[in-house]
């Protein structure tokens, strides 16, 4: 991943950029800097795309998947989706390797499949926060399909990736000051794989019917 040190130095991409290239990034359709100006813009496009200082960087295993069918994937899942720069890298031990930075329901990311063999895991999970029943159903669908469901509105999608699919009603319920019922819709989670708001909100009135 390209660094920016002080004094305008950048290392990893930018020593290589004359070679490399980045979808959209020239009106005029070329397909690598040639200038000054050019560098510049491309400078401009890597590092300041955004006021987001924190930014999640996926590394995608190489023998699994290659970055066009991840995008492809998201794109499909999440109707606010946008792919804000993309770079195929040129010789070296990743060429041909595509880096992407895209934005997924307002959250900037970076996929890298860098040929790799690193694994994701439970310790790091993407939390999806849905106003609904129907949200929490379409994003369960989507990003569980060709993945593995698991307890507690979690799920492992096809790349691996850990989310966490939470309804906010869920944590209003939690957050109640009377402890006991709040401990009755965790404990109600507990028990479930996709979140079940109607069930949740049982468990809150302590109603029989949800044993």
């Amino acid at each position: 991943m390209a660094k920016h040190r002080p004094g305008g130095e950048f290392s990893c991409i930018e020593r290589r950029t004359p070679k490399a290239n980045v979808a959209g990034w020239n009106p005029a359709g070329a397909t690598s800097p040639t200038n000054a100006e050019s560098r510049q813009r491309l400078k401009e496009m890597l590092f300041m795309t955004s006021t987001q200082t924190i930014t999640p960087t996926l590394f995608f295993s190489g023998g699994a998947a290659k970055t066009q069918d991840i995008i492809a994937f998201y794109a499909s899942v999440f109707k606010d989706f946008e792919v804000i720069y993309q770079i195929t890298l040129p010789e070296g031990p990743v060429e041909g390797k595509v880096l992407a930075r895209v934005k997924m329901n307002g959250l900037e990311c970076i996929f890298f499949d860098g040929g790799h063999d690193f694994e994701f895991s439970e310790g790091l999970s993407l939390t999806i926060d849905c106003q609904s029943q129907e949200e929490v159903d379409y994003y369960w669908e989507k990003l569980s399909d060709g993945g593995k469901p698991m307890e507690c509105g979690w799920l492992r999608d096809r790349f691996g990736v850990f989310w966490q699919i939470v309804p906010t009603r869920m944590m209003e319920l939690m957050q109640d000051s009377n402890r006991q019922k709040a401990a009755n819709v965790f404990n109600a989670m507990l028990t479930m794989q996709k979140m079940d708001i109607a069930k949740l909100e049982r468990a809150f009135e302590n109603d029989p019917a949800l044993r």
